[in-house]
Order: structure tokens, then sequence, then C-alpha cells
């Protein structure tokens, strides 16, 4: 449960810090991640995507992931009925 709020915390972070890469918010994030993301999988270099992938796409993908929703998100929105279920197993 730790886990699921640090990484909401430093997604919530990523997105109000907007262009702000380089404060010591952003150093703090960087080493959260990198503890974290890196402990189910390879540390993903922030440039590997744009901000905006990042903010839009992958952050609320593995927040989901790791249980987190946010008001609005279908996790199942645009699967099939049979995955969908699948899932639900």
């Amino acid at each position: 449960m730790v886990i699921v709020i640090l990484v909401l915390i430093v997604w919530l972070a990523m997105r109000q810090s907007g262009a702000q890469q380089h404060e010591p918010a952003a150093e703090h994030g960087e080493a959260l991640a990198k503890k974290y993301c890196a402990s189910c999988h390879l540390y993903p270099e922030p440039q590997l995507l744009d901000k905006k992938t990042w903010r839009e796409g992958v952050l609320p993908n593995m927040a989901m992931r790791l249980g987190i929703r946010m008001p609005g998100q279908d996790p199942f929105k645009d699967m099939d009925t049979t995955d969908a279920v699948w899932c639900m197993r």
C-alpha cells in the first residue's frame, strides 16, 4: 500500500511541476522512481518518452496496475469484453 501511495505522489508531483525539471522535488521524484519503479522492472530513463506520454499514458497506466483509480478512469474502456472478463477473474 505504501508503494501505491508513493507512486501516486510522484505522479501528482510530475503533473504539477510542469517544465520544472531541475528542482529538488524533481530529484526526489527521480530517487523514488529508481527505488519503486525499478523494484518491478528496469528503471526507465525519463528521456525515453516525452512528458505528455509519461503524464497521460505511462504514469496513469502504472497507477491502475498498482490499484490506484482516478475519477473517470476506466481500465477496461478500450478492451474487448472477452478480455475484460478474463482480467476480472
